[in-house]
């Protein structure tokens, strides 16, 4: 034969499988024979109460002579294959299922009868790659855990924000929404500057990277990487929105502030063992906005300015007034920085210095916002408010806890509005109501 087995060895080959095949035979039967006494046993075990009824003697002969019947077959389809028979085997094409195999089919993989070949659709023919492509058209849902202050309105009928590594622009007329899709991994923090209509987003990572890109046709118009850590948990323009400034997820926080247009890096310090939480451009008459920012944090609040080549810091001075606290989010007055606190109070300092403390929700505050003269402040309590930016009067209050949506739409954590803003309340006839995003917001659909 042409393979070197002769037809003799191979008949030799095939007497010695039937001899083995009987030799296993006996065995089975020698052991099914022991099963069938110990069986008889245990039945007499039983009788007489000494024991418990195990009837299983004939399922384990059933078994073994299955598995030694499957052995067997298994080892005559492993003889060797004659070179008729390999030549043959080339030469078979593929047929369609005769209707008896499809029913087997059906029964030992019944998800086979929710699949269909697609229209036209030919063996060899046509199953190359379709000449289309998948796109974006729309994203549902909004991160509203472990992040704030992450949706801003860019006017009154459009909002931005994030959810995974997109970035989304939504007009919430139209729902219709545009994608900043260049992040690699999920986003932790955004900044918008409305003169320049840019946006930043910083993202989490090993070595996460802050891009800055246009609103409109939400293209990258800058990449930040190669020093921060972990991620990047809150980034913040400067006023005239040539600077961007960073807080990293490092164990030490690290703070950069870089001009992005060129990809320079300003000046970089160490925010501390404490988790920073919000970072944020000084806008008080006092500051210069464009050099002067604020970070505040767990037990954490700090006044740099941008010295050439780094950034020098001052801590805030609470003085007999304030309490060392998490501090969650900050907004500027003409006056005053304010800081919303865990305990829910408003903390107002001048320069560095705490002045005046302010009860304003019953739990913490999570989001503030400064809107030309107008504060919007956002507490876990559920509660909404709107101050008077110059006296920092209450002048209304929106209470989500008396509002019949979900239950973790109570507790704001970010608060955004248009340039205009006014709130109505029970007593009042105005009729432009604040806007503002509470942590299950989803898009329209």
């Amino acid at each position: 034969m042409g393979n070197g087995i002769s037809q003799e060895q191979l008949e030799a080959h095939l007497a010695r499988q039937e001899q083995l095949i009987k030799q296993l035979q006996a065995v089975v039967d020698q052991q099914a024979a022991s099963l069938e006494s110990m069986g008889a046993v245990a039945v007499d075990y039983s009788v007489n109460g000494a024991g418990t009824d195990v009837p299983v003697a004939k399922e384990l002969y059933d078994e073994v002579v299955g598995v030694v019947r499957a052995s067997a077959h298994s080892r005559k389809a492993e003889l060797p294959v004659t070179d008729d028979e390999k030549e043959n085997a080339g030469n078979v094409e593929w047929a369609e299922p005769t209707a008896e195999e499809e029913r087997g089919f059906m029964a030992t993989k019944p998800w086979l009868g929710a699949m269909a070949p697609p229209t036209g659709f030919q063996f060899g023919l046509t199953d190359g790659l379709p000449n289309v492509k998948l796109e974006l058209e729309h994203v549902h849902g909004y991160r509203g855990s472990g992040v704030r202050q992450n949706v801003i309105w860019i006017d009154s009928k459009t909002i931005l924000y994030f959810t995974a590594s997109v970035g989304i622009v939504h007009n919430i007329e139209t729902n219709t929404q545009k994608f900043f899709r260049n992040h690699s991994d999920d986003i932790l923090s955004i900044a918008y500057h409305p003169g320049r209509r840019i946006v930043a987003t910083g993202e989490k990572g090993k070595m996460p990277s802050v891009h800055v890109w246009d609103v409109d046709s939400c293209q990258e118009l800058a990449k930040i990487a190669g020093f921060h850590s972990r991620g990047v948990v809150s980034v913040s323009f400067s006023l005239d929105g040539g600077r961007v400034a960073a807080v990293g997820l490092d164990d030490h926080h690290s703070i950069t502030v870089h001009d992005w247009a060129s990809n320079q890096m300003l000046g970089c310090a160490e925010g501390g063992t404490e988790r920073i939480l919000d970072i944020q451009f000084n806008l008080t008459d006092t500051a210069d906005s464009n050099n002067d920012f604020v970070t505040c944090g767990v037990k954490h609040i700090q006044f740099w300015s941008i010295s050439p080549g780094t950034l020098v810091g001052n801590s805030g001075k609470l003085g007999n007034l304030g309490e060392r606290q998490a501090y969650l989010a900050a907004a500027f007055s003409t006056q005053y920085t304010i800081l919303g606190t865990q305990n829910g109070e408003l903390y107002l300092f001048k320069a560095e210095k705490l002045v005046k403390v302010i009860p304003a929700h019953q739990q913490s505050v999570f989001a503030l916002k400064g809107v030309r003269d107008t504060l919007i402040s956002g507490g876990k309590d559920g509660a909404i408010t709107k101050w008077n930016m110059n006296t920092l009067q209450k002048v209304a209050t929106l209470n989500l806890t008396k509002i019949e949506v979900h239950p973790s739409s109570r507790r704001p954590r970010t608060t955004s509005a248009p340039s205009t803003c006014s709130m109505k309340t029970r007593s009042s006839a105005a009729h432009s109501p604040i806007r503002f995003i509470a942590p299950s917001f989803r898009a329209p659909t």
